[in-house]
Order: structure tokens, then C-alpha cells, then sequence
């Protein structure tokens, strides 16, 4: 550990390197360490002959040089009239419950999620995690504790591994804001479940029995016209379901054919659209004081569930083991069978990060395969001597056309 001592600034905390602390020459009792993935800002204090330290938070958001200046100096003058806040934290830490801590870890960290990942966050805290550990203490949870309620929830992989995602976080927020000390994270070995990625494509055939089933089962009133335009505005967008269920008309621009989301999963999005896409967005009514394409059952919502609705189409036109997300899978195809390479297809599907797009490079293959053909049969056919013109007369391999015998006498 190398000790340097100057003013902590952005500029000088931006500059530490790891293993490095530096201390504030101007707030004495100030400091800030870097480690290998962080910086934190903290107090470093004598209190009757032993060291006291209080750890005040990461650098980062809500943390920077100036706002744990400000803290430190509130602390400090705790320090100053009597107070132990590090002892009052440590008495804090050992009363905390996980319950108590989701609540603040949520209020803390929460917004700074995005609002669909915050929503189940929460609904997995109240259903799963609070029900199983939120009277214990959060500092006394160990590995085995969650290698348990991990290994308890094998029958539904996805959301186990989700839930220990969570707690990682929530542990990790509780190291960084001094209410668990322990140096690792007892999330850390446990291993997560392997998820298998199922990809169902939709065939032209399946295509045409969807659109006939969601055109009668809307004139029967079975299915809302809500769902119905959801459902063909996912199978000619490749879009994901909450882009479209929360697709607002300003984001729209049929001058453009494109819509422009400001936040998406993936953050700001671009969405090209077809004639076919526009065709139904022009067909769907603009709701007076309902912001949203797809509107809800409540007067000023979207539409917030498609599955129902989804499911009844799939039984009645006899189609199995389709989900809505495989309308993307299924845009996907469509694109590589037209030509699309990996990049135009990520393109298309908004992916931010190229390996997302990877996952369809057998479609690409498929096409290049195909491709390979062609190209292999053109390229023996010119070192025979027997490519075509256009009108069907035989070349030489020099380029030029071979005479015509049945003239020749």
C-alpha cells in the first residue's frame, strides 16, 4: 500500500492507481483508497489511542471528491464533540436485517435501474428473498445459506440465478456503505445454473396461420385490438415486447420510418420500419390523452400483458412451442434469409454488443453455405468453358462466343 498525501480532487482520485491512498492534507482525517475495480472515500481516525475507520462510500454516484468532502466533514466534527460514528455504524450493522437492508439498498440503489429491472427487483425481494432470510441479520448470511435457497429453486433456473444476482448486489451495496465488513461477497463460488438457449423460428405456413387467427379471434372479440396490433407490430419490428407495448406516438416518425426510443433495454434505439410495419401503425387509433400506441384497459396506460392474448392465438391456430420473443428469433431469419449479414442483422435487432448478434450466425452460415455453392458451380463452369451468356449462348474461357457449328458446312 503506497501513502500519498495532497488535496483529494476529481483530477487527483481519477489519477490514483491501485494499492494507492491518499490523504487529505486540507481535512485531516480524510482519505480516499483505490482498489483494483474501486476508489473509496473514507475517515481515518485515532479515538482514545485506537484507529477508527468509517468507510463514507465509492467513488462514483452519489460519491465524488466534493460530496464526501461534505460528509467527511460532518463526520469528523462528530468525531470532534464526542461521537463514535464508526461504533454507531458497527451497532447499526449488527441490528440491520436483510429486510431492512432491501428497503434501503432499494431506496439507495434502486433508481439507478431501469424502471422494467427495478420492478422485478422488487417482486423478487417480497416474494423470494424477504420471505426466506429477511429476519436474520444481514451480516451473519453465509454461502451456505444462499447455495441453498439457490440450489432449492432448481426447477425454475432462470429465476434462480436472477435472485443470486441480486443478493450479490445487495451484499455488495452493504460492503461499500460499511454494514457488512467481510472482504467477500458469500455469493461468490456459488455456481449459476446453465441455461440452454431455445430459439423457435416461425415457417411462412405459421406465419399465415398467426395472421389469420389473430384477424378472426379480434372479430369474435376474443383477443382486444390492443393485443392484435402488439402482436403484428412484433412479428414485422423483430422489437422486444416492452418496446412496444410502451411505444409512445412522439417517438413515431412515419417521415423517417423509424421509431426513435430514448431508453431501451439497451438504451437510446433506433427502429426501422417497413411499408408493411407502417401500414399498421397508421391503422391503429390515436387515443385523445393516451400517450401510448398501444393503449390499456385504464384510461392513460399501455397495454401491460400480451401472454394471455398470445397463448389463445398459438392454441387456436395450432401452432406449439412458440414464445412472442421468438417473433424476434423469427425476424432474425427472415433478415439472414434475405441476405443480412451478422452486423445488418444486430443492426436491425438494435444489439449493442456484436456476440449478442452472434447467437444467429448459423442463419448467416446457412446463406453463406448456399452462397459457397453457387459461386463454387460459376467459377468450374468458366474453367470448363461453359458459362452462359444471358441469352443462353455458350463462352469460351477467353470471353468470347464460340462459333456457332450448325452454320458451318
Amino acid at each position: 500500500m503506497a501513502i500519498i498525501r495532497g488535496r483529494i480532487t476529481k483530477s487527483a482520485v481519477d489519477n490514483l492507481s491501485t494499492g494507492e491512498v491518499l490523504y487529505d492534507i486540507t481535512l485531516l482525517g480524510f482519505a480516499v483508497r483505490a482498489r483494483s475495480k474501486s476508489k473509496s472515500y473514507f475517515i481515518h481516525k485515532w479515538v482514545r489511542g485506537r484507529q477508527e475507520f468509517f468507510t463514507i462510500g465509492k467513488h462514483g454516484s452519489p460519491w465524488t471528491a466534493d460530496t464526501a468532502r461534505k460528509r467527511a466533514v460532518q463526520l469528523l466534527n462528530k468525531y470532534e464533540s464526542g461521537s463514535n460514528p464508526a461504533q454507531e455504524k458497527r451497532a447499526e450493522a449488527e441490528a440491520l436485517t436483510v429486510d431492512a437492508a432491501q428497503k434501503l439498498f432499494m431506496t439507495q440503489h434502486g433508481p439507478k435501474l431501469k424502471e422494467r429491472t427495478r420492478t422485478e427487483y422488487q417482486r423478487l425481494l417480497d416474494k423470494i428473498i424477504v420471505p426466506e432470510l429477511g429476519s436474520r441479520r444481514l451480516n451473519q448470511i453465509e454461502r451456505s445459506e444462499i447455495a441453498t435457497l439457490h440450489a432449492n429453486m432448481a426447477s425454475v433456473p432462470a429465476r434462480a440465478n436472477f435472485v443470486l444476482s441480486i443478493l450479490s448486489k445487495l451484499f455488495s451495496w452493504a460492503h461499500d456503505n460499511g454494514f457488512d465488513h467481510r472482504e467477500v461477497n458469500p455469493c461468490m463460488r456459488i455456481t449459476k445454473y446453465r441455461l440452454s438457449k431455445r430459439e423457435r423460428y416461425l415457417t411462412a405456413s405459421e406465419y399465415a396461420k398467426l395472421t389469420q387467427t389473430i384477424v378472426k379471434l379480434e372479430a369474435q372479440g376474443r383477443i382486444t385490438s390492443s393485443s392484435a396490433f402488439a402482436i403484428r407490430l412484433l412479428m414485422l419490428t423483430g422489437a422486444r415486447l416492452n418496446e412496444i407495448l410502451t411505444l409512445k406516438w412522439v417517438f413515431v416518425r412515419t417521415d423517417m420510418k423509424s421509431l426513435f426510443l430514448p431508453d431501451s433495454k439497451t438504451g437510446e434505439k433506433i427502429i426501422r420500419l417497413s411499408d408493411e410495419a407502417l401500414a399498421v401503425l397508421k391503422a391503429i387509433p390515436k387515443v385523445e390523452g393516451n400517450p401510448y400506441v398501444i393503449t390499456g384497459h385504464v384510461t392513460g396506460t399501455h397495454l401491460t400483458a400480451l401472454h394471455k392474448a398470445w397463448y389463445l392465438v398459438c392454441e387456436t391456430a395450432k401452432i406449439e412451442g412458440v414464445r412472442i420473443h421468438d417473433l424476434r428469433h423469427s425476424f432474425a431469419s427472415m433478415a439472414a434469409d434475405a441476405g443480412a449479414s451478422l452486423p445488418m442483422i444486430g443492426g436491425l435487432l438494435g444489439h449493442s454488443d456484436p456476440q449478442t448478434t452472434a447467437r444467429y450466425v448459423h442463419l448467416v452460415d446457412k446463406r453463406l453455405h448456399e452462397l459457397n455453392g453457387t459461386v463454387g458451380a460459376a467459377i468450374s463452369a468458366a474453367m470448363n468453358g461453359v458459362s452462359k451468356l444471358k441469352k443462353g449462348r455458350a463462352k469460351s474461357v477467353s470471353g468470347q462466343p464460340k462459333p456457332d457449328r450448325t452454320r458451318q458446312r
